[in-house]
Formats: structure tokens, sequence, C-alpha cells
């Protein structure tokens, strides 16, 4: 409606912090009808009667209707996304919004995050995956901070393409690893770019190279050195690969 600053954080991957109660709002968009608008909240000033407060994840849907939630018209326009999971169905709004809708740090571990495998799960309204990642939710306070990110569902090896034994890992050592040139594309910090974890469902992934010829038709796949930095030529390493959403470490020798 114009009434306040719009910030748009879509496929944004990155630190963010927000003023309570400001005239400013992010915005995750997935068309020009469904988005969701983030905004820190406290219980203070003209905001005193809110139910609760910390970080409120507005669901919006320019097709919805609030005054009228029922089968012709299955979800409102506006919606409160109830990080406590509790009457997070489309008739949320109008039933009411508890103290701990708001997500923030000290409310439980599903108050500090929403995404894909969450509980409420980040969904539009027609069961598409959003795929928006918020993460590291602060306390609630007159400034609060968050991580936004691209939810990346982790695949097993066989969802993918083939592994390779462990025994034919290369090492990671640093020189083993690509260096970050100036024909590197340029990327946000290395914080930003998938995490290289040892977990032993990621390792599963370790692949050579040559499987990539395996992939999808049409996949889309960018590749990052372990420095964090998109490349685009390829040395002896071992990488991370996000392939239409889905990572897997590729070994390249």
């Amino acid at each position: 409606a114009g009434w306040i600053d719009i910030i748009d954080i879509t496929d944004m991957n990155a630190n963010l912090s927000h003023v309570a109660n400001s005239h400013t709002a992010y915005k995750y968009k997935r068309n020009d009808k469904e988005s969701y608008y983030i905004e820190a909240r406290r219980k203070t000033g003209r905001s005193s009667p809110i139910p609760g407060e910390g970080l409120v994840v507005w669901q919006v849907h320019t097709g919805g209707k609030n005054t009228e939630v029922d089968s012709k018209n299955p979800f409102p326009l506006v919606k409160v996304i109830q990080a406590n999971n509790v009457n997070s169905t489309a008739q949320a709004f109008v039933s009411g919004v508890g103290a701990n809708a708001p997500f923030r740090s000290g409310g439980g571990s599903r108050n500090t995050s929403f995404s894909n495998i969450t509980q409420p799960a980040a969904l539009y309204y027609d069961g598409t995956p959003s795929d928006i990642n918020i993460s590291e939710v602060s306390a609630a306070g007159d400034t609060m901070t968050f991580k936004i990110g691209t939810f990346i569902d982790l695949p097993s090896s066989s969802s993918v393409v083939p592994s390779s034994s462990s025994s034919d890992a290369p090492s990671s050592s640093s020189s083993d690893a690509p260096s970050s040139s100036s024909s590197d594309v340029p990327s946000s910090s290395s914080s930003d770019a998938p995490s290289p974890s040892s977990s032993s469902s990621e390792e599963a992934t370790l692949i050579h190279a040559s499987a990539l010829k395996n992939l999808p038709q049409g996949a889309n796949a960018e590749i990052y050195n372990l420095q964090g930095k998109r490349v685009t030529v390829l040395k002896k390493g071992v990488y991370i690969i996000k392939v239409s959403g889905k990572i897997l470490r590729v070994a390249v020798w």
C-alpha cells in the first residue's frame, strides 16, 4: 500500500537485521501474487496490543480473502505464519494468532527457523516448496538478526549420481583446492556458499567429475570452490556443486 519501504531478499544469502516496528520490511517473492514479508515486532507504542513479539513472517496472496476463508476462498489475503505451528491452517489469521507465533530464539527449536522441512513448512498455498530458508533468528529485541538463504535439500548419492568409494577421493588439502583466481565468477562471502560439512550423508556424495555427464537433461549446475567462490574453470581439487537446488561434492584430478 506504500506505507513502508520494501527490501527484496529473494534468492539472497546473507546475515540480515531489522529494527522492530520500523517502516520497512523484507520481501521474499514468488511472483506478483504470492510473497512472504518479514519484519521484527515488539510490544511497544502503537504495537503494545499485539499478542507476541519477535520476527513475524507474513504470507500474502493477492488472490485471497480474509473476510471469506471457505471452500471458494481457501486461503486468506494476509496470514501470519505461526512459528510454533499452532493453528497454522488458512483459517489461522481469522481465528487468532498467539503470543508464540513470532520466530525468536529462546522459544523452542521450531521458533528459530523456517524452511521447506520445518513445522510449519515453508510451502506456498498450492503446496509448492518456497525454498526460503530463515535460520538463526535472534531473541526478540529492538533490533533482530537472522540468516536468509535458499533451502538446499541434500540428497543421497543414489538420487543424483553414483558415488565413488572413499579410496577414490582425493585429499582436500590446501594444495589440491583451487585458488580464487580472477577468472572466478564473483559471489557473496564464503559464508553464503554451500557449506562443505563433513557429515556422513554429504561425504557419500563425493564423486568423480566424469559423473557430471550423467546429470538430468536441463539440470542447472553452480560450482563453488572450498573458499566459497563460484568458479567456471575446474582445476585439481574438491568442489561443491549445486545442481538444480541439490548439493553434491565433486572431486577433480
